[in-house]
C-alpha cells in the first residue's frame, strides 16, 4: 500500500479519477468494512521528492477513520521507505529525509 486518502480530502480535492481508471475495493478492519475505490495519482510530491503515480486508495466511507475530516489520509511503506523517518516526539512531528536507498 502507497498512500490512503479519506473522503473528505479527496472530494475536497478533486483527486478521485474516473471510474474507469479506478477499481471498487473493500478495505476491511475491526469496525467492518470501508467501500474506496483503487488506483493511481498522476504523482505525489514531499519535499523535494516526486513520486509518480502511486498506488492510491481513495476512501468513499460515510462513517469511520476514512471519513474524518481532521486528517487527509495515510501515508504506507511503500512511500516511506524512500526516506530516512525521524519521529521528533517532543514537538509531534514526523521528519522525511532523503534517503537513495528504496528509490526507484
Amino acid at each position: 500500500m502507497q498512500l490512503i486518502l479519506n473522503r473528505p480530502f479527496t472530494e475536497k480535492s478533486g483527486l478521485l479519477p474516473p471510474d474507469e481508471q479506478t477499481t471498487p475495493f473493500e478495505l476491511c478492519g475491526i469496525g467492518g468494512g470501508s467501500k474506496s475505490r483503487i488506483g493511481t495519482l498522476v504523482s505525489l510530491r514531499l519535499g523535494s521528492a516526486d513520486i509518480r503515480t502511486p498506488v492510491t486508495i481513495f476512501s468513499q466511507a460515510t462513517d469511520g477513520n476514512l471519513s474524518r475530516e481532521d486528517f487527509d489520509g495515510l501515508i504506507g511503506n511503500a512511500i516511506l521507505r524512500r526516506f530516512n523517518v525521524v519521529f521528533d516526539y517532543s514537538r509531534s512531528r514526523m521528519l522525511l529525509e532523503s534517503s537513495t536507498k528504496g528509490r526507484s
